[in-house]
């Protein structure tokens, strides 16, 4: 339903996958943003066992993904991205590492977005990310296992955009993190332990 296929413009593609079992669909139909010289800069590395991804860049045709940087590297056993991105001049950046049944989910529909994303140091955890505000930028860098982030961003924002920095050193966390309104909303958390349950919301 998701075909390996691709239509557009200034596209490079560059996908390694390593090991047994692994499971690919891909499919964008891109056009180029203004102020960028690219449709679509793909890089995708998977190393390990099982690993599935699923990629849609404005798979449908409609001509509305323009300019996006996707660079996903995935590193043990089962782990697997759903990524959906709409929008114009994103950037999608994810590392995962250390272990198995990692994940990343992420809907993007947004109009200037950046998204650094790296999970290291075990195995099981997981992100999942739905993007719809018209900015927004998240910097999210955990080092520990089974960790879980659900971020949410949405609302027209404001000057900015919505911004969220966290940085985590420990293992069974949970953070839900919901940003939405009118105004730009800032979080920046640092964390250092285990088995804390976090739980924000921000927006006007």
């Amino acid at each position: 339903t998701t075909p390996a296929r691709m239509t557009g413009d200034a596209s490079a593609v560059d996908i390694r996958q390593i090991g047994s079992d692994n499971v690919m669909n891909l499919g964008f139909n891109v056009t180029t943003a203004a102020g960028m010289g690219y449709g679509i800069d793909l890089t995708y590395y998977v190393t390990g066992n099982n690993g599935a991804a699923t990629f849609n860049f404005n798979n449908t045709g409609t001509g509305t993904a323009a300019s996006n940087l996707i660079d996903v590297r995935q590193t043990g056993n089962n782990a697997g991205i759903v990524l959906t991105m709409t929008g114009s001049k994103n950037s999608f950046t994810a590392v995962t590492s250390g272990g198995a049944s990692n994940s990343i989910t992420a809907t993007i529909n947004a109009d200037d977005t950046v998204n650094n994303i790296s999970m290291t140091g075990g195995a099981s955890n997981t992100l999942t990310q739905t993007t719809t505000s018209n900015k927004a930028t998240n910097n999210i860098t955990t080092v520990g296992a089974s960790n879980g982030i659900t971020l949410t961003q949405t609302g027209t924002a404001g000057v900015d955009g919505h911004a969220f920095t966290l940085n985590l050193t420990g293992s069974s966390n949970t953070f839900t993190v919901n940003q939405s309104g009118t105004v730009d909303n800032t979080l920046n958390i640092l964390s250092t332990g285990s088995g804390n349950v976090w739980n924000v919301a921000q927006g006007q």
